[in-house]
């Protein structure tokens, strides 16, 4: 009897237990997972509200240890909603002419016209659709399906990416009649091997066309943590258009961040953002400008930072895409928070004007 009472008691604990990790799994599916890919979303229409707080102190919106130095000024900020599955998960993002192009984790894109007065407007349009190989196939689909990096080139009028899925890489595409629903991507296979073994959460986070050799363009790209665990430094590499490596090099990042995106414009210069999560869930990010010459052979990366700001402030969250653009002799620099699909993150856009003199 007594036996038969503690076996009972027993079966009811574990199964008390089965549903209490049942409903733990069901809580953070719905908290953390991503949407499913689907074949219609290709070029579509989607509307999105913009949350704006007027009123706020840069303190309110940028953290309570936010800092601008006189070279940047901030012209505004906003939170990007929309009642679509797929919008979120921006990593990254690049200017193309007057127009914003941001991909995701989900390897899907998204398209602006106009992004540098967004923060102004209640509602705007953008269009959506997959990022997809020669194959016709998307990339998530293809087995790559953490994008983390874009950038365009108006020189050469092509498109790069980097993932880090199972690997890490680096896609191009040719970007004609200014057609992204159309571009296919292609796989550059003769990247460095120390590259492409880069472990995911280790792997590439950060592209860039570089235009500083005439006729000559080269691949900038940055990993967004050292795998061997140094925290004072991430590899670079310095590639041809092919994806041959030109030159292998450290970047100095501050102990605890990450690389998480860069944009360079030839008039502007070289933008590196990083940031870091604190153990009490506390987002801080820096914006760096860089310094490189022609040759961009050297040992050392001079830099200055030109932005810092955390997520005691509403518009401070995964702040992980950047991109720049130069019109009217005036850089803007843009950057995007990456939601990860998760409910207790959002989308943000911060917009600055930068002036290197």
């Amino acid at each position: 009897m007594h036996k038969g009472w503690l076996r009972s008691r027993f079966a009811w604990f574990l199964f008390f237990c089965c549903v209490c990790i049942a409903a733990f799994y069901t809580l953070l599916e719905n908290i953390i997972s991503k949407p499913n890919a689907s074949p219609y979303l290709n070029g579509r229409t989607v509307e999105i509200s913009v949350l704006t707080d007027k009123k706020a102190s840069l303190k309110e919106l940028l953290g309570d240890s936010y800092f601008i130095n006189h070279h940047l000024k901030f012209i505004s900020g906003c939170e990007l909603q929309s009642e679509l599955d797929f919008f979120g998960g921006w990593s990254g993002m690049t200017f193309i002419g007057s127009s914003l192009l941001l991909v995701s984790d989900l390897s899907a894109w998204l398209l602006i016209a106009d992004p540098l007065s967004l923060c102004e407007k209640r509602h705007v349009t953008g269009t959506i659709g997959w990022l997809f190989n020669s194959n016709k196939k998307s990339l998530r689909a293809a087995g790559y399906g953490d994008i983390e990096a874009v950038s365009y080139s108006k020189r050469q009028n092509q498109l790069l990416l980097s993932h880090e899925s199972y690997s890490s890489g680096i896609f191009v595409g040719d970007l004609k009649n200014d057609d992204i629903s159309s571009v296919p991507f292609k796989l550059l296979t003769d990247v460095p091997r120390k590259l492409h073994d880069l472990p995911k959460g280790r792997g590439l986070e950060a592209i860039s066309w570089v235009n500083v050799k005439k006729n000559r363009p080269l691949i900038l790209a940055l990993a967004e943590r050292d795998p061997e665990k140094n925290r004072e430094a991430v590899p670079g590499w310095i590639l041809d258009a092919n994806g041959k490596s030109v030159q292998a090099f450290s970047f100095a990042v501050e102990p605890g961040y990450d690389v998480s995106d860069m944009a360079y414009e030839e008039n502007c210069g070289l933008f590196v953002l990083e940031r870091k999560l604190s153990w009490l869930g506390r987002f801080f990010v820096k914006l760096n400008r860089v310094d490189i010459d022609g040759s961009l052979v050297k040992n050392e990366w001079p830099s200055e930072t030109i932005f810092a700001g955390d997520s005691s402030g509403s518009l401070i969250d995964n702040m992980e895409g950047i991109a720049v653009s130069y019109n009217d002799n005036e850089c803007k620099v843009a950057i995007v928070s990456d939601s990860n699909f998760i409910k207790l993150q959002k989308t943000t856009l911060l917009v600055f004007s930068f002036s290197p003199k």
